[in-house]
């Protein structure tokens, strides 16, 4: 039996959570047969919160109805949600928001919540609709997105395809299953690497992995994590990849400072494909970047797809010197990105 047909849905659970608390959710996300509910059977045995799955798989019927089950002690509560076509990321918004909403007048049985989405599946929409949703805002965050990929079949997923690639990009941790069926774990890194090269990977067989590893991420509320260099792998049979713009620090965070109005010119033009980016082919994915300021001020920027914001960060960096963005994507064209940033730049 394939590893993703078992269904994690009981909890263990400890203390109860502050009802006014916002509740993180990571998406779990990987291509067919990677672990991914092994991975959420793990999670929930080591018991060290109340947590809730939401289950995205595809049904023999047009409207699906998805379960939550939440253990709390001796007592199960289940809710059924209706989500719509089977898949999440398929649905309707407001479908999806609903039922999130629903979900969310039971916070006081669970305080983490994860969702597992299809093998086939974008996770894109669906981080975009939690991130950003106003309506969601005042009762969910989304804490991260965490890739599973099978070390057996990953690179010939890889190669076939772009779906696999896409889950990757798109990746804020990379767990590395199934590595007792791999003797080219070094290869499979590296090629992993070559697509995502900021996302940290864990090796990890049977999908276990200590949860402090992919939970309470903040990777879309604080200083994303970025090295001072990109890992030099690379693929020239991959679509996608990992590109670093660095520089030195602004003077301020406002349209004062000539300098951080014309940043925003480069964000805007390069994640809603204005000049010079309009007859690119490239595809920007994911976005990530720290800013400081000459007064040591500093801002994280956090982008999915063509939405971008900057924000101030839960807790600032203490060793950064310069600016730094980095772009995930496909058909990177790191010499047009490179020429644009420094003519937007110079206006």
């Amino acid at each position: 039996m394939d590893d993703d047909d078992d269904i994690p849905d009981l909890v263990d659970t400890s203390e109860s959570i502050i009802d006014d608390r916002k509740v993180p959710l990571t998406i779990i996300t990987g291509f067919l047969g990677s672990g991914k509910s092994t991975l959420l059977q793990n999670i929930a045995a080591q018991g060290s919160r109340r947590i809730a799955v939401i289950l995205n798989e595809f049904g023999d019927s047009i409207d699906v109805e998805k379960s939550l089950a939440v253990q709390d002690g001796d007592q199960t509560y289940e809710e059924w949600l209706e989500l719509g076509n089977g898949c999440l990321c398929c649905s309707v918004k407001d479908t999806g928001v609903a039922a999130i909403e629903s979900l969310m007048e039971k916070k006081g049985k669970f305080d983490y919540i994860l969702l597992e989405t299809t093998g086939l599946a974008d996770p894109c929409p669906i981080a975009s609709m939690f991130w950003l949703d106003d309506a969601l805002s005042s009762s969910i965050y989304l804490d991260g997105i965490v890739t599973v990929v099978d070390s057996g079949n990953i690179l010939t997923q890889l190669k076939e395809d772009e779906t696999a690639e896409l889950q990757v990009s798109v990746a804020d941790r990379i767990i590395v299953n199934k590595t007792d069926c791999a003797s080219n774990l070094h290869e499979i890194q590296s090629s992993l690497s070559s697509i995502n090269s900021v996302a940290p990977q864990f090796p990890s067989q049977y999908g276990k992995i200590d949860v402090s590893a992919i939970l309470d991420l903040q990777a879309y509320s604080d200083v994303p994590e970025l090295p001072d260099q990109l890992s030099k792998e690379s693929d020239p049979h991959r679509h996608f990849s990992t590109t670093m713009i660095t520089f030195s620090p602004l003077l301020a965070f406002d349209d004062s400072d000539l300098s951080f109005a014309a940043l925003r010119l480069f964000l805007d033009a390069v994640s809603w494909k204005l000049a010079p980016f309009a007859d690119s082919k490239m595809q920007i994915h994911r976005l990530k970047g720290l800013l400081v300021a000459k007064d040591g001020s500093q801002k994280a920027i956090q982008g999915v797809r063509e939405t971008y914001d900057i924000i101030e960060p839960v807790t600032p960096s203490t060793s950064i010197t310069g600016c730094k963005i980095v772009l995930i994507g496909k058909f990177l064209d790191v010499e047009l990105l490179n020429s644009a940033f420094s003519t937007i730049m110079s206006l």
